[in-house]
């Protein structure tokens, strides 16, 4: 009896539950019904739907503290980049200073789209993320600054001073 009350909790804060779930013979829901005409639109829209290219830009700044002496525009305050270029089913590596960024853009009909980013120093795992997104509505810039759907990361490398930042997005020139 305790159990029932436990399953009904979530019911209780979800619209979900409003539909109707098939259940298991437990009294558990399982899934949901969906009508083939719905099914079938869904599976269409993933079909037809175009993949955009994805790109990654890697910073580097040789310092981010200015010294009193300082004006910030010496050499060691400028930014270098290097960017990277993907398209659906390709993977690709960019290298500046000691860091290199790795991405694979994997994209399927059937489970959509993700992209995985990992970022290593002379061998040594720094940082990885998986980001997934569907075929239909690909990653958006979320952040202020044009920051692409990851936002700006900073990474640092243990094997020299200065900062590492980088941003994937959906350039603006990809279209559909």
């Amino acid at each position: 009896m305790h159990r029932a009350h436990f399953l009904l909790l979530p019911c209780i804060f979800s619209l979900a539950c409003a539909s109707t779930p098939r259940s298991t013979d437990t009294g558990s829901p399982v899934a949901y019904d969906f009508s083939d005409e719905q099914v079938e639109r869904a599976m269409r829209e993933q079909r037809e739907a175009k993949p955009v290219r994805l790109r990654c830009e890697l910073f580097y700044r040789e310092s981010n503290e200015v010294a009193p002496a300082d004006t910030g525009s010496e050499p060691k305050y400028q930014h270098v980049s290097r960017v990277l270029d993907l398209g659906p089913e390709e993977d690709g590596t960019v290298s500046l200073g000691t860091v290199t960024l790795s991405a694979h853009y994997f994209d399927s009909v059937h489970q959509g789209s993700s992209f995985q980013v990992r970022v290593s120093a002379k061998e040594q795992h720094l940082h990885s993320v998986l980001y997934q997104f569907n075929r239909t509505a690909p990653p958006k810039s979320e952040f202020v600054g044009d920051h692409g759907f990851t936002g700006l990361v900073y990474v640092t490398s243990p094997y020299d001073r200065g900062g590492y930042q980088y941003i994937c997005k959906v350039p603006s020139d990809a279209g559909r």
